[in-house]
């Protein structure tokens, strides 16, 4: 970037004794830093572009986000155990419930559980494998593997209908409190709510705030999930 051009993202990142008058060791320690954060083959959350010239690697770092927030939303909602279960099948590809048993240290009958739960998400799905030629349904084994772009769908759905039932709710409440809102939008009651309104109703008008903000602070919270999920469908 030449010399006095404005970074349009504000992204671009030197580091150099010529960039700053402060002490040098300061600058060293800065460099030093940079470059840990490049040594993540894995998880590329900076690349070293030139010598002392740093940015971060968007399409790369994208994936990986979306993945943990997918997978922090498995932890919250469906348990630690649906993670253990869900990371071993991603990681072996294919596999069934007793070698499961043996790799997360859970008995089957608490796996199966949790594989009917996760079936539910569409977070794994069961593959036949017959033992015979006669293809018998009775002889066959069924193996467990992970697709993660329909698990990644799945998820968006289940966040969009929550956030239908949390705006529905709010519904619910602007309905029973109907006679109440109309009365405070009148403009002879506006910024007279304390003078005008009894007790019972300023009391009432206190819980229905509560109640929207906090259903307000839900829904954008589910919004903002929703939101990037659906920017991993565009990569």
């Amino acid at each position: 970037m030449a010399e006095g051009e404005d970074d349009p993202f504000g992204m671009g990142m030197q580091s150099s004794a010529s960039a700053s008058s402060g002490d040098p060791r300061i600058m060293t320690l800065l460099l030093q830093h940079l470059k840990l954060l490049c040594s993540d083959a894995r998880e590329p959350f900076l690349r070293e572009a030139s010598p002392g010239s740093f940015y971060v690697p968007f399409t790369e770092l994208t994936p990986l986000v979306v993945k943990y927030t997918f997978k922090q939303y498995l932890k919250q909602i469906l348990g630690s155990s649906c993670l253990r279960i869900f990371n071993f099948v991603e990681q072996e590809h294919l596999t069934d419930v007793k070698e499961l048993a043996k790799r997360v240290l859970m008995r089957e009958s608490d796996i199966r559980n949790v594989l009917d739960r996760m079936q539910e998400f569409n977070l794994i799905e069961f593959q036949e494998i017959p033992k015979t030629q006669d293809r018998s349904a009775i002889r066959a084994a069924f193996a467990l593997r992970s697709n993660y772009r329909n698990a990644l769908s799945a998820m968006k759905s289940c966040l969009i209908h929550n956030m239908g039932e949390v705006l529905e709710s709010l519904e619910d409440i602007r309905f029973d409190n109907k006679i109440l809102l109309d009365k405070v939008s009148r403009n002879d009651v506006k910024g007279r709510e304390q003078e005008l309104l009894l007790a019972g109703e300023l009391k009432q008008l206190q819980k229905y705030y509560e109640f929207e903000r906090q259903t307000l602070a839900k829904f954008f919270r589910l919004r903002s999930a929703v939101d990037v999920f659906e920017f991993m469908d565009g990569i």
